[in-house]
């Protein structure tokens, strides 16, 4: 256990060398212990520094909230895209261009991405590969691409 001004910092040093893993603890506001466990000992270092700046300058919240409140403020893929369209309507991008954008976007974004509640591409909307022509060409006639 590393000793250090705020919180402490463990290593577990039985294990792998590769699977070394470096923790994080510390006392919050709350009175609770929060810890996270990290891949380096500098990534550790870095959160326990983050956390001890957000008590000092009075902001700080539980980790829990706080990540809470990152994902309400995230896009969806569909709110960016709408966005999008929304600014190229705004600097006069021909109507039905824009019609066709927004075609696009309730077909494939808000009716298979999205309506499909997946984030995980299915092999149902997955085109199938197929190599570039210049290496069709050249697995024909027995040549590396």
């Amino acid at each position: 256990m590393a000793k250090r001004g705020f919180g402490r910092r463990a290593q577990d040093e039985r294990s792998h060398p590769e699977r070394r893993r470096a923790t994080g603890r510390c006392w919050a506001p709350d009175l609770n212990r929060y810890q996270k466990t990290f891949s380096t000992k500098l990534d550790a270092e870095a959160w326990l520094s983050a956390e001890e700046a957000l008590i000092a300058r009075d902001a700080w919240t539980a980790p829990a909230q706080r990540d809470a409140a990152r994902a309400a403020k995230a896009v969806t893929v569909a709110q960016y895209a709408m966005g999008y369209v929304d600014r190229r309507e705004a600097a006069g991008t021909a109507p039905r261009t824009i019609d066709e954008f927004r075609r696009y976007l309730s077909h494939f974004v808000e009716g298979d991405l999205i309506g499909s509640g997946s984030l995980h591409p299915s092999p149902a909307w997955v085109p199938p590969y197929r190599p570039a022509p210049h290496l069709r060409h050249a697995q024909r006639h027995g040549r590396e691409g």
